[in-house]
């Protein structure tokens, strides 16, 4: 081989490796360009699919909620101050009367009963829808020499309020028990009564008070002539013993349900084992078919 041979082939070996490294050169800066190209791609798509967490929530309170706890509160605090007003002019009066009665004097020259003076003060804050002076009112009416009509007219008032509006207070379970007297044909009658106890079961949640209302509802049914009446007492009364057991209204229903099923006339009576006086047991039903005198009696 001629060394101008030798010299072309050198020349061209290193320009075939230059063009090699060149290629390489321009595939590094495509990878590197395409890898910047993923990179903003995926930050872009970082940038749609996952937005900043937003700053934690400050905790907000409920305005309203706050108003009507204060009025609450400022209507309770009137409450109380009134009736240490009136417990002072009570004892006042007390003391009057029992003077007034030593000397003789007629009971028609006795000063008014202090409960007359203060009742509108107590209504007009009852009527704000505060409980305690809805309680009160409902007992001094009959107490302030109002007309028996107006009483009762005023007293489903007081009831309807307190049904609705506060059927959650600690003594709403003795409320149901004034419903069950006021339900008298004397009073507010079966059907308003009725209407009033239904609403306290469905409006209250404290168990004691769901019990009594119950308890008030069936002592009113039981009053009533109808078949419907006796049916759904008797609905009352197993609710009353499934569900209030440990109720007094829940044994008492008990008591009665046991009395229907097993001590009304025609009903097979509950079997009865004891020993006779010559110390031999027997058992009530030894004397199924027999004509049988129970006679009980005791010691007092």
């Amino acid at each position: 081989m001629s060394p101008l041979h030798a010299v072309s082939i050198a020349l061209t070996l290193s320009a075939l490796s230059l063009s090699a490294l060149s290629l390489s050169a321009l595939s590094l800066s495509a990878l590197s360009l395409s890898a910047l190209s993923l990179s903003a791609l995926s930050g872009a798509v970082l940038a749609v699919q996952a937005p900043p967490a937003p700053a934690p929530a400050t905790p907000t309170v409920d305005a309203a909620a706050a108003a009507r706890a204060a009025e609450a509160a400022r209507l309770k605090a009137e409450y109380d101050k009134l009736t240490a007003e009136l417990q002072k002019a009570t004892v006042g009066f007390q003391v009057q009367v029992s003077a007034l009665n030593q000397q003789k004097v007629p009971r028609e020259q006795w000063p008014p009963d202090p409960k007359i003076a203060w009742y509108p003060r107590f209504e007009e804050l009852a009527f704000q829808d505060q409980p305690d002076a809805l309680r009160w009112c409902l007992g001094a009416l009959g107490q302030i020499g109002v007309p028996l009509e107006q009483v009762l007219e005023k007293k489903h008032e007081i009831y309807a309020r307190l049904v609705v509006l506060h059927p959650d207070v600690p003594w709403m379970a003795d409320l149901a028990r004034w419903l069950q007297s006021d339900g008298a044909p004397t009073g507010l009658g079966f059907e308003r009564a009725d209407e009033l106890l239904r609403e306290l079961i469905g409006g209250t949640t404290v168990p004691a008070t769901r019990a009594a209302a119950l308890s008030a509802r069936a002592a009113l049914l039981g009053l009533r002539p109808d078949a419907e009446s006796k049916k759904e007492q008797e609905r009352i009364l197993r609710e009353l013993a499934e569900k209030h057991a440990d109720t007094p209204g829940g044994a008492a229903a008990k008591g009665r349900l046991f009395q229907a099923d097993s001590l009304a006339v025609g009903k097979t009576p509950p079997d009865l084992e004891a020993t006779d006086t010559d110390g031999k047991s027997f058992k009530l039903s030894d004397y199924r078919g027999k004509v049988l005198v129970l006679e009980f009696w005791g010691f007092w």
